[in-house]
C-alpha cells in the first residue's frame, strides 16, 4: 500500500518535524534526492531492502529521511507515494500535525490582528503582498514576520519555508510574478534577473533556483 497525505498536507506549511524518528521502507526502487523536488540530484538509489528513518514531513509531498548503508549515512528526500504505509508512521505524523496546527492557529491570530490594523489605516484586504511590504513600517514587519526571519531576509537570504512577503525584502521587486491557482492552492513563480527564480505554494517558499 502506498502512503498518501497530499490532501491533508496542502493545508500545512512547508515542513513538519516528527517528535520521534520512525522506521520506513519503500514500495520499490526510488531515488533519494538532495531536495524535495523531482529535479533534485539523486544521492543514492533506495531499494525495498533498505531501511531508513523518517525525520520530517515536507509539505510538497516528500519525506526527509536518513539512510544508513555500508557504514555511511545519507540524508535526503523521497516521495510520499514511494513509502510503505505503517500504523506507527501515521500515528507519529498525526501527533506532529496536531502540534503544528496549534502553531498555525497562533500565526493566523497574528495575521488577523495585523489585518485589522491594515483595514483601520485604509489598506484594503485584497492589496498585494508587495504593497504591504512597501508601505508598512519596520516595526509592523518585524511583528508580522518575527525579528529573526525579518533580519535574515534583510541580509539577502532566502530559504525554503520562508514567507513569500520576505522575498521582497531579501531580493527586492521581481521582474515578473507568474501565478497559478488550482484546487490544491496557489503557486507562484518569482522571476528575477540572471535566471534566478523563487517558487512558492500557498505563501511559502518551496524551491529556489539561481
Amino acid at each position: 500500500m502506498r502512503f498518501y497525505l497530499s490532501l491533508v498536507l496542502i493545508f500545512l506549511s512547508s515542513t513538519i518535524t516528527l517528535s520521534q524518528n520512525i522506521k520506513g521502507k519503500v514500495v520499490d526502487t526510488t531515488p533519494l534526492r538532495e531536495k524535495p523536488h523531482w529535479s533534485g540530484n539523486e544521492i543514492i538509489t533506495i531499494t525495498n531492502n533498505d531501511e531508513f528513518m523518517v525525520v520530517e514531513v515536507i509539505r510538497d509531498k516528500y519525506f526527509k529521511v536518513e539512510v544508513n548503508r555500508d557504514d555511511s549515512t545519507y540524508i535526503g528526500y523521497i516521495s510520499q507515494n514511494d513509502i510503505i504505509d505503517t500504523p506507527e508512521l501515521k500515528l507519529c505524523i498525526k501527533n506532529a500535525m496536531e502540534l503544528h496546527n496549534k502553531k498555525l492557529d497562533a500565526e493566523r491570530a497574528t495575521r488577523d490582528s495585523l489585518l485589522k490594523v491594515r483595514v483601520q489605516k485604509g489598506l484594503h484586504e485584497s492589496d498585494s503582498v508587495e504593497n504591504f511590504i512597501r508601505i508598512r513600517d519596520e516595526k509592523e514587519k518585524i511583528s508580522f514576520y518575527g525579528k529573526e526571519d525579518y533580519n535574515k531576509a534583510k541580509s539577502g537570504a532566502v530559504w525554503v519555508g520562508m514567507d513569500e512577503g520576505l522575498i521582497y525584502i531579501s531580493w527586492g521587486r521581481p521582474d515578473k510574478v507568474n501565478k497559478t491557482e488550482s484546487k490544491y492552492g496557489v503557486s507562484k513563480q518569482f522571476v528575477y534577473p540572471d535566471n534566478k527564480y523563487i517558487y512558492t505554494e500557498d505563501g511559502k517558499v518551496t524551491t529556489i533556483q539561481h
